[in-house]
């Protein structure tokens, strides 16, 4: 794990023209596949919302998250360890979701060499009804008015739909790698959170992690009703 105490501040600078002077510990970690080098690093809030007004939305390839979803050898099909492991490496979730339809958002910036050019997409990790999204975005200048920042555009040459999906499996192969040795059978805090519009609750209670969707409503706030009980 490494920190970044000006990338943030010069990103900002250079897709915003806002002059940043704060100083942040980012935490990144850095992904090292065949198409290139990638050095993905947490992001806070205020640096995401930011940053996410100079880029475009890239379409998800929803039939590669149904392939990680069915693969058990990674923890994506699983709530409750994907967001322990995504708040143990790099701290708690941020608020940019929605509380109705999921509650963790884990937002990065994903940088990456090509040739002499660098560049620049944004992240954000969240669960969302019965799924888990990354929500990928090609960072673009401030200045730059080639596309229509409104509509969701297909993934570009420099980080090609393939080179994504690689990306991602690699991405949530190291949080599996960190869930089996750091946390599985090795973690001790209480913890639930909800999808509502779903009727899902997961967490981690007496040395398990729990991942429950439920059919009826009733038996959904039975069930979170009980862990309230717990947490007080």
């Amino acid at each position: 794990m490494e920190h970044n105490l000006d990338l943030i501040a010069n990103k900002i600078q250079r897709f915003t023209g806002e002059h940043s002077s704060e100083s942040i510990k980012n935490n990144s970690i850095d992904l090292r596949l065949k198409s290139a080098s990638y050095q993905v690093t947490r992001l806070n809030d205020q640096q995401y919302v930011k940053l996410r007004k100079n880029s475009l939305s890239i379409a998800q390839d929803y039939s590669f998250l149904m392939y990680l979803s069915s693969n058990k050898n990674l923890i994506y099909h699983s709530f409750s360890r994907m967001y322990a492991a995504l708040k143990s490496l790099f701290s708690e979730s941020g608020n940019c979701y929605d509380d109705w339809k999921g509650s963790f958002s884990f937002p990065f910036l994903i940088c990456f060499d090509k040739g002499s050019q660098t560049f620049d997409y944004l992240m954000n990790v969240h669960n969302l009804r019965s799924g888990i999204e990354f929500s990928l975005r090609k960072l673009v200048k401030f200045d730059n008015t080639n596309y229509d920042k409104m509509l969701i555009h297909k993934p570009f040459p420099d980080f090609t739909k393939e080179q994504m999906n690689v990306f991602l499996i690699c991405f949530v192969g190291h949080l599996t790698d960190f869930f089996e040795a750091n946390l599985h059978g090795n973690y001790d805090s209480f913890f639930y959170k909800t999808a509502h519009s779903n009727l899902i609750i997961f967490g981690h209670q007496n040395g398990a992690f729990f991942d429950y969707q439920f059919d009826e409503p009733d038996k959904f706030e039975a069930k979170l009703e009980e862990l309230k009980q717990v947490k007080q």
